[in-house]
């Protein structure tokens, strides 16, 4: 999906992001003390929603996580000094079905 590190700065605004991740790849992975801000976007159908580690900061806001096979959020190696911040955010269940107006 996407994939930001190296203390890059990055903004995701507005997207979808989806079908991500055999053998446990994530929709947004954030490393190495990178700067991300994630809002009004969708994450689903991934292994993982999104990965947080090695110092990264992440900051989600009106974020709709859905259907993601392993786990929505991730915080791995190093993640004691990551940070996370979660607004407005939402949590699906990966199977469940839409239901019809």
């Amino acid at each position: 999906g996407v994939h930001i590190g190296a203390e890059a700065m990055c903004e995701v605004r507005g997207t979808v992001v989806e079908m991500c991740g055999n053998w446990g790849g994530s929709g947004i992975r954030a490393v190495e003390e990178a700067r991300v801000l994630v809002s009004g976007s969708k994450i689903q159908n991934c292994a993982l929603g999104l990965s947080v580690n090695d110092g990264a900061r992440v900051d989600c806001e009106k974020v709709d996580f859905k259907g993601n096979d392993l786990t929505h959020l991730f915080a791995g190696d190093n993640a004691s000094y990551a940070g996370l911040r979660l607004q407005h955010t939402t949590f699906h269940e990966g199977q469940e079905q839409e239901q019809a107006q």
